[in-house]
């Protein structure tokens, strides 16, 4: 009986408890000229524009709920080892911040969001990212497409 209990509660626990974020799609452009890029989903069914000249330039295209704050992306010089040579190199990270509690805000400082009527339904994939690919024709964009079977056009 003790592990049909372990069994069971094993389930429950995989089922309600989040993995950790993973990487599962990439498109971008890296060249010797002009801008390079990086367009990444994953699992948290964030897309996220890592500009790899300019940390300030990174943003989050889907994904944050309407009240989250915005995530601070910021880049690391480091110099890593390849065999015999050594050569410089950054990671770029996307550090999110946590929400704030409403109670432990003050009421001025609640943001306008929260004060409205009707909110916009967000437009964001629910499950994980799976492929994204850029195309020019007919038009610009961005396709997305996500586990659940939801395929999006970012403009």
């Amino acid at each position: 009986m003790y592990g049909i209990y372990d069994a069971v509660n094993r389930m429950i626990n995989d089922r309600f408890t989040p993995p950790e974020p993973n990487i599962q799609s990439i498109s971008g452009r890296i060249g010797a000229t002009g801008s390079n890029y990086i367009m990444t989903g994953g699992t948290d069914g964030y897309i996220r524009y890592w500009d790899l000249a300019t940390a300030s330039k990174c943003y989050t295209v889907s994904g944050l709920v309407t009240t989250q704050p915005r995530p601070i992306y910021e880049s690391v010089d480091f110099v890593g080892a390849t065999g015999s040579t050594v050569c410089p190199s950054k990671l770029f990270l996307c550090r999110q911040m946590p929400m704030p509690k409403l109670d432990e805000m003050e009421s001025c400082k609640v943001p306008q969001k929260l004060h409205r009527g009707l909110v916009r339904p967000e437009n964001h994939h629910k499950d994980a990212v799976l492929d994204l690919k850029k195309i020019d024709s007919p038009i610009k964009g961005l396709l997305s497409c996500s586990r659940d079977g939801v395929i999006k056009l970012w403009r």
